[in-house]
């Protein structure tokens, strides 16, 4: 069963996901994109980092009034690992995207 919700802690949880893109071995281009479109995404949780599907939801209409598609989509991309990663660390299953 899906939870309704995860709380991250940033900072230990960006590090992971660094390590956790190491793991994969993702080109050095694509972790600092994706650390980059993470750190977005903490910014715009704004210390709140309780994430629930209606947040990520809200996100995605943020990012489609401030990006290209092609943007929300690679941010969406990173976004989706980044969860994964998290039900790796936390060894609990996660919010889906959809």
């Amino acid at each position: 069963m899906q939870k309704q919700s995860i709380v991250i802690e940033p900072h230990k949880s960006i590090k992971e996901f660094r390590l956790y893109l190491l793991e994969r071995e993702n080109a050095p281009a694509t972790i600092d994109k994706y650390l980059t479109d993470i750190n977005t995404f903490c910014r715009f949780l704004d210390y709140n980092y309780e994430i629930s599907k209606q947040r990520i939801l809200e996100y995605k209409m943020w990012l489609q009034e401030h990006y290209a598609v092609s943007s929300v989509n690679s941010m969406l991309a990173a976004l989706s690992q980044f969860l994964r990663s998290e039900e790796r660390r936390v060894g609990k299953e996660c919010i889906a995207l959809c």
